[in-house]
Formats: structure tokens, sequence, C-alpha cells
């Protein structure tokens, strides 16, 4: 069962707020706590991690805790999609941050 049209907008209001967000991510991510385990030189692909695992998880929760019940395969496939489809979005957020 796909998700429904509002739940939609839910998540891609939860993917605007990341990108209007990306500065104070890109400042946190890359602090000296961050800085010192983080592999890659700038921490680019590490914000993009961390801010596509905040959107799926604080989705699901939010979900989870309306609805009482765990999304199904297709319902997760579903959201996804969306974040993937949404990455170049994401990864130009991060990019002009410097």
């Amino acid at each position: 069962m796909p998700i429904n049209p509002s739940h939609r907008g839910t998540l891609e209001q939860l993917i605007d707020q990341a990108i209007k967000d990306m500065q104070a991510t890109v400042q946190f991510v890359r602090s000296d706590r961050y800085s010192k385990i983080i592999k890659d030189k700038d921490g680019d692909d590490f914000v993009l991690g961390f801010v596509v695992g905040r959107i799926d998880t604080t989705f699901k929760a939010t979900y989870i805790a309306t609805f009482g019940r765990l999304l199904s395969n297709e319902e997760i496939q579903e959201i996804e999609s969306i974040i993937y489809n949404r990455i170049d979005e994401l990864k130009e957020a991060i990019f002009k941050c410097g």
C-alpha cells in the first residue's frame, strides 16, 4: 500500500526543512567533535548520510507513533524513492555551505 498524499507531503516538508537547516547541520558535523572521526576530507559524504538518516528516521518514527504500526516494505521503498529523488537538492545545499 503506497503512502497517501498527505504523508508524502509530510516527508517532502522534512526534506525541505533539512535543506533550509543545512548550514547549521554542516557546521555541526564539521565541528571538532566529528572532524576527528570523519574519513572524507570535507565531511560532505558524512553530512549527506547524517541528513538522509535523520529524515528517514524522523518520518518513520512519527508514522509509527501516530498510526501504531510498522510501515510495509512497499511503503519503505516509496519513502526511500522520494528521498533518493531529492538527493541532488540535498547535495546542492551541502555544496552551497562551502
